[in-house]
């Protein structure tokens, strides 16, 4: 932790976000990643990072202080190497992962928390499982994820080990929220909740027609399990109604890294390398990093992974994360 603070106080980015697999095995209606070459094309499925890859990547990104590490694609478990990676990861930062829920099982979930997993998110978006279903374009989706939820909780091997129930608000499912609340709460899980942007395929019909901040507020005010902060919180309404969030701090505060090892300054703008963590010394990809920062104009997004960190840089944010931090410790705030 001291090593995470340190980063933080250095003015280096706190979180990479690192795509071990665009590989995925559901259909969702808001996102393409199933399209994506690695899903049809053995040839750049074996391009993708290696075990050795992902350590030699967490010793060169140590140079900078340990980083909360979120771990994603696709779908991460499809990676049959996926506990060695978090074990990899888990020397010298803080790994955390998000999933579908459907490929955990009692064996995978034991081996992710002893290689040292610090929290894992599980996306769940109605309490009604043919809802869900039907958005993740995947039957037995809802039921794969709720069973997941029961799974990571229990196998759990530290009381600091985090799971989290991660829901995407969209038009349809604002009045199911207090329902997923409880159930997270039922299971000894937590809740997050971000809102849909259209980044990805430029589909509106999923943006919420309603105003939510102020409903969210009140279920966070009565569920000691809802995680998401308020300053973030606040802001859903600002987002859908200017579409967009001025002053990003991708490349400042965060970054991503693809599943071929590219570095950009954020998951959206893969085609945009600022290099390679293969070639890049770490003050190198610092700097890049900072100028694609002082260069970014996007605010097309409010995901967790932007807006959770976003809220620690200001005296208001850091004081309402202390309570956060304490309770559960690093990687509190993001899936």
């Amino acid at each position: 932790m001291k090593r995470l603070l340190g980063a933080f106080a250095r003015g280096y980015p706190v979180l990479a976000a690192w795509q071990v697999t665009y590989a995925c095995n559901f259909h969702c209606s808001f996102c393409s990643y199933w399209q994506d070459e690695v899903n049809f094309s053995p040839e750049a499925r074996a391009r993708e990072a290696t075990l050795d890859d992902f350590r030699r990547g967490a010793e060169k990104l140590a140079a900078l202080g340990s980083l909360l590490i979120t771990l994603a694609g696709g779908e991460p478990l499809l990676r049959r190497d996926f506990p060695e990676i978090v074990g990899v990861l888990a020397e010298r930062h803080f790994p955390m992962a998000t999933t579908n829920g459907w490929l955990v099982t009692e064996q995978n979930a034991k081996a992710m928390w002893e290689a040292g997993l610090c929290g894992i998110s599980v996306s769940l978006d109605h309490g009604d499982v043919a809802a869900h279903d039907a958005g993740r374009g995947m039957r037995g989706a809802g039921e794969r994820a709720r069973r997941a939820i029961q799974i990571l909780s229990r196998t759990r091997t530290r009381p600091s080990q985090r799971v989290n129930l991660l829901c995407i608000l969209t038009s349809r499912n604002l009045d199911e929220a207090e329902g997923l609340i409880r159930f997270a709460a039922e299971n000894d899980a937590s809740f997050m909740i971000q809102p849909y942007a259209s980044i990805k395929n430029g589909n509106l019909a999923h943006l919420p027609a309603q105003p939510a901040a102020r409903h969210l507020l009140e279920l966070k005010t009565r569920h000691r399990n809802f995680l998401s902060t308020r300053g973030f919180l606040e802001r859903f309404d600002e987002f859908y109604s200017r579409r967009g969030i001025e002053g990003c701090k991708a490349g400042r505060a965060f970054f991503n890294i693809d599943n071929f090892l590219n570095v950009q300054k954020c998951v959206e703008f893969r085609q945009e390398p600022v290099g390679n963590l293969r070639e890049l010394d770490p003050q190198e990809l610092l700097r890049r990093l900072r100028a694609e920062h002082e260069r970014n104009t996007c605010k097309a997004c409010w995901y967790n992974c932007r807006g959770e960190v976003e809220t620690l840089y200001s005296i208001r944010g850091m004081l309402a994360a202390l309570p956060a931090w304490l309770r559960h410790g690093a990687g509190w705030a993001v899936p």
